[in-house]
């Protein structure tokens, strides 16, 4: 079986174990996801080369408690914050190339990106209280739309290297394949699920930065291997490399998508 064949079916599998676990409820994404954030967060330390002990425990800890509805707004908005600024620091690192002079700063900095951020994956679906998977799914197909559209528009018409010193496939006429491909799949969402609870705003929002979104995650992981010096981040996943090859978009995103959606349920 060649490498194309076997990316597509994993790809798929990964795919389809995601939908059903989102469609049959809390009880179920949570502990996939769980699965799939600790694997990702276990690459990502070990690319790193520190410890991820505490980084699981935490992971696990915050799971558990907002599964409950256990941790208060004000905790939920300094995650945020949190997050924010880590992975903003990452983005400036793209552009700025630096090392962070202490290796705890950098630890808590790594904690706030890929603990915190992947935190708010499951603060979009919501707990067992109030979950919106159609709002997760609708997150979920426009990453993956973007994903695809950019690899399969770059592979036959990119010509001009988007961020050549970090990535050097990606291209200028990806990311636009990506993104025009996201406006139509978040078009059709609109047409299709009459019964999606979110307001218009939104999807048009989230067709609109989440190619950026996931265009940043996807540099920043890369950055991250080239420092290590690797292709993949682990070899759980065939034909993608590891979790944390498959989830760098979402992860990244999800605190920014999070906070958009706070934004349009105000104005809204």
């Amino acid at each position: 079986m060649n490498d194309l064949k076997i990316r597509l079916y994993s790809g798929i599998l990964y795919a389809l174990v995601l939908v059903l676990a989102i469609t049959w409820g809390p009880l179920y994404f949570y502990p996939v996801l769980f699965i799939f954030s600790a694997l990702a967060t276990v690459e990502f330390y070990r690319l790193n080369q520190f410890s991820f002990t505490l980084p699981l425990l935490l992971v696990l800890g915050i799971y558990v408690a907002h599964y409950n509805a256990l941790i208060p707004y004000q905790w939920i908005l300094f995650f945020l914050a949190f997050s924010l600024i880590s992975c903003l620091l990452f983005v400036y690192r793209l552009w700025h190339p630096f090392k962070f002079n202490y290796e705890a700063i950098h630890q808590l900095i790594a904690m706030g990106y890929i603990v915190f951020s992947g935190f708010f994956i499951i603060a979009i679906y919501g707990n067992q209280s109030h979950f919106y998977p159609q709002l997760m799914l609708l997150v979920y197909l426009l990453i993956w739309v973007n994903n695809s559209g950019a690899y399969f528009v770059g592979s036959l018409w990119g010509k001009t290297p988007l961020f050549p010193s970090i990535s050097p496939n990606k291209s200028w006429e990806g990311f636009w394949g990506g993104q025009f491909f996201c406006l139509i799949a978040g078009g059709a969402f609109y047409l299709l699920d009459s019964s999606f609870s979110h307001s218009p705003l939104l999807i048009l929002c989230l067709s609109i930065l989440i190619p950026s979104l996931a265009t940043y995650g996807d540099l920043i992981q890369s950055q991250f291997k080239r420092i290590a010096g690797v292709k993949d981040s682990g070899r759980l996943f065939p034909g993608h490399g590891g979790f944390y090859d498959r989830m760098d978009s979402i992860i990244y995103a999800a605190p920014f998508i999070y906070l958009l959606i706070q934004i349009t349920r105000y104005v809204s």
